[in-house]
Parts: structure tokens; sequence; C-alpha cells
């Protein structure tokens, strides 16, 4: 055999052996029956490799992928056409993952899953987080960075709404966005976490509060449709508080201990303004009802004690500790007036004043136990001063009154009969004595400096006692009223 040809023979022979040895290897690799050619394969037999790895080539270039098996599982990894490593799929203990990698091979993008669900994590060019998503109990989460993968923001989703948190340089909440089934608020902390602002919005309304070591110094509400302004002390506690009701405004003021101790309201047609003690009785009130002016001050207790009523005419009332009225200070259609009245609430003495504008006078008036008027003091027609007093009736019983000679003392029976009369004349005092009809019985008066007693029937003098410088003289008459008897004899008749 030509040298050659025998060559050529032995290469070839060398070439089918080692075919043969691969193709041994590939089927033992692929997992295929020896005694089955590979055309007689159905299609979608599924080929199972049993290598560790396995490298993706292009022609004359570099490798551009693997594929193989790990401790826990397979893996996959890209390559481009550099041989730089783009894409990383694969199986860790807790589930699968995905890498994505820019030409420089730093990580930029993670994505994978654990027992609590899946997560995504994009990266910067330091390769440390700017945005990570993931869930957790069942629940969504979103973290956004800055650069070196310090937290700034954060996204929690809840059963009944979800949380936006800011945070600082150490991680720390400085803002947060709270939203519940019934609430939704907006917090603004401090670097010590405490609360320095809270907004909140519910079905009722808003909530604006600004706040010191977590506890509110001023707040702004709204409820129903009814606004608020609240202000607190550095515990925490309302000192005012500034809003509406139905339109209506009001203004509280508290004391340390969080107890009402003023208050301003308006409420339709009336305005008022309430002070309270420390022990929460209303102890002053100023309102104006019907338009008018109404002033209240009460005791320790909340009982009223002072009344101050600009309704029609002003009215001053004192009050005692029953509760009762013990003294009106007013004023009515002619001027002012006073009452005092006893412990039951009875009246026991008046002033006021009588009469119009053209002739006013003051009267003063006494009462009774009962509450009826007993004495009075006043000014009558021709305004002399009078004085009268009163039975348990009302029934004029006695009056004094200053006339333009002298003083008049009358006694009254019924009906205001009047049965004596003490007086004064031009020539000095005088004693008139009535009967029950009122007509003269006796007089007795001063005559020509001299005293004079008349006894009198039916209206005419029957008697007369007289006092003169000389002596005394004595006329007797008759009903017709004739003289019947003089003595002494010569006593002159004009002395009668």
């Amino acid at each position: 055999m030509d040298t050659d040809l025998r060559a050529d023979v032995d290469s070839l022979k060398q070439q089918v052996t080692l075919l043969q040895t691969e193709m041994v290897a590939l089927r033992k690799l692929l997992g295929v029956d020896d005694s089955i050619p590979f055309h007689e394969l159905p299609r979608g037999s599924g080929i199972s490799p049993k290598c560790e790895v396995i490298f993706l080539q292009s022609p004359g270039k570099e490798s551009c992928g693997e594929i193989g098996c790990g401790n826990v599982g397979g893996f996959i990894r890209l390559r481009d056409t550099e041989g730089a490593t783009g894409v990383q799929i694969g199986i860790n203990d807790e589930g699968g993952s995905i890498e994505l990698l820019d030409h420089e091979e730093n990580f930029r993008v993670e994505m994978g899953v654990n027992q609590d669900g899946g997560s995504l994590s994009l990266k910067g060019e330091d390769e440390m987080p700017r945005v990570d998503l993931w869930v957790h109990e069942d629940q969504g989460h979103i973290c956004v960075h800055t650069a070196g993968g310090k937290p700034r923001a954060g996204l929690k989703a809840m059963a009944d709404g979800g949380v936006v948190n800011v945070v600082n340089d150490e991680g720390k909440p400085r803002a947060a966005i709270v939203s519940g089934k019934d609430l939704t608020e907006m917090l603004l902390l401090d670097n010590s976490q405490n609360i320095c602002t809270r907004l909140a919005a519910s079905a009722l309304g808003g909530v604006i509060s600004a706040q010191s070591r977590g506890k509110p110094l001023v707040s702004l509400a709204t409820t129903n449709g009814n606004g608020a302004l609240m202000v607190h002390d550095i515990n925490g506690k309302t000192a005012v508080t500034v809003g509406n009701l139905h339109g209506d405004g009001n203004v509280s003021v508290y004391d340390r201990n969080g107890k009402d101790r003023v208050q301003l309201m308006v409420a339709e047609d009336i305005a008022w303004v309430m002070v309270s003690n420390k022990a929460g009785e209303n102890v002053c009130a100023l309102n104006s009802l019907n338009e008018a002016g109404y002033v209240e001050v009460c005791d320790a207790k909340g009982k009223p004690r002072l009344t101050l009523d600009g309704e029609s005419a002003g009215k001053f009332t004192v009050r005692d500790n029953n509760d009762q009225v013990a003294a009106i200070v007013g004023a009515g259609e002619s001027g002012g007036l006073v009452g005092i009245y006893d412990n039951v609430g009875k009246l026991a003495a008046a002033m006021d004043v009588e009469g119009n504008m053209d002739r006013p006078s003051g009267r003063v008036g006494v009462a009774g136990i009962e509450g009826t008027l007993r004495a009075m003091m006043n000014v009558d027609s021709d305004g002399q001063g009078v004085v009268s007093v009163l039975n348990g009736d009302g029934e004029n019983r006695a009056m004094m009154s200053g006339q333009k000679e002298g003083g008049t003392f009358h006694s009254f029976g019924g009906e205001d009969t009047v049965l004596a009369v003490l007086g004064g004349t031009q020539h000095g005092g005088a004693i008139t004595i009535n009967n029950d009809l009122g007509i003269s019985r006796a007089a007795m008066c001063v005559h020509k400096d001299g005293g004079q007693l008349q006894l009198f029937w039916a209206g005419s003098p029957v008697a007369t006692l007289s006092a003169q410088e000389t002596c005394g003289m004595m006329y007797l008459f008759d009903s017709d009223g004739d003289l019947k008897l003089r003595l002494p004899e010569d006593a002159p008749p004009e002395e009668i």
C-alpha cells in the first residue's frame, strides 16, 4: 500500500477512535442509552447534562457564559463580548436570585426570594443600595438610600394602611406618614425622636399640632365642621382653647391642673364670659341676654350673690346665703329704686321716686314681717315732706307732714277717717280730736299767746276755755250756738 495512503488511513482511524470516545462521553453527559441512536430520540425527550459546568463560547471569542451546578443548586452566568459578567442567575439557601452587573462587573440590580417573599435591590456605583424593595410578613416594603447606602426614606404596607418614613444619617426617623383604617398622620421628629409637628386626618376632621419633647404646645383641629385652636403648657395640658360651635365662637382658659377657669362664648342670641374658681364653681359671669347686659357674682360654692341686669331698666340684686333676694337697686319709670328684703325673701324696706319728670319726689317705705308696707316717707303734691304709718292691711293710720306754718301729725281710723290732728299754726301748736266719722269733738290751740280748749257737738263749739294775760275764761253754748254762760261775766265776747 502506498505509504501516503497508509498515513491517511491511520490518521482517519485515530479520528474515529477519538470521535467514538467523545460520543461515549457525550451520551454519558446527556444520559442517553448507548443502544438508542441519536436520530431515533423523540423530540423534547429532556436531555439532562450531568456535568458541574457547561461553558458557552462564540466561535473565535472569549467564553460568553456558564451553566452549572453549585452547592445548593444550578446557576447561569452570562458575559459580554469582552468577558465581563453581566447577568447571574442562581439558587441560594432561601431561593432563586438574579444579579445584573455593569461592564465593570459592579453589582447594580439584585433580585431574589426568601422565606418571606421576593426582594429587589437597585445599587449605585459603589455597589451600595439606592432602592430596596422586599416583602416581610406578607407586607410590601420600599427603602430609598443615598450614597454609601445610608437609608433616607422608607415605605411600608400594613393590613389597614401604610407607613412612610424619612430618616437622618443615623437611620433615625425625622418624618413619618402613617395611614390606618380610621386615621392618617404625618409626624415630624427631632434628633431625640420626639414629635415636633403632627398632622392627622380622620372622618371627623383634621389636626395640626406643634409639640415639644413629644407633648403638644399648640394644636389646630376640626371636628364635625367645627374648628378649634388649643394652646398647651410644657406638660401638654390644655391652657387655652379657641373654637367655634355651629358657627358661634368660644374661648376657654384653663389653670395648670387642667380646670376650666375662664370661658368666653357666643350661642345664638347670647354672649357670655364665665370665671370659675379652683373647685370648678362659676363665681362670676357676664352675658348679654335679650340684647341687654347681665353680670352675676357668686360665692365659692357657685351660688349667686350679686347680679347686675341691664334689661329694660338697670337693676342690681344682692342675695343672701339662702339664695334669697336681700336687696335690689334699680330704676323704675320715674327714677331709681331700692328694695331691702328679709331672710325669707319678703320686702322689708324700699326707696323709689314717684311722680313725673316735672315733679319727681322721693319715697321710702318700711314693711312688716308679712311683706306689706307699714311706714312710708314721701313728698306730697305741695312739695312738703310726709311720713305715713300703715296697718297690716296697708291702711293709713298715722301721718306726719311738713306744712308752711309747721309740722302736722294725723291719726286715722277706718276708711282713712281723720281721728286726730296735731299740728302747728302761725300762732303755735294745735290739736284736733274727731269722732269715728271725722267730725271734730275737741280742739286745743294757741290763741293770742294764750291756750284755748274747745269742745264740739255736731261740728259746732259747745264749750271753750281760754287763757289771757289777766285771767282765764270759759264760754258755754247750747246746741244752736247761743251763749249760755260766760265766766267771768265781763269776759269779752270776741274771745269766743
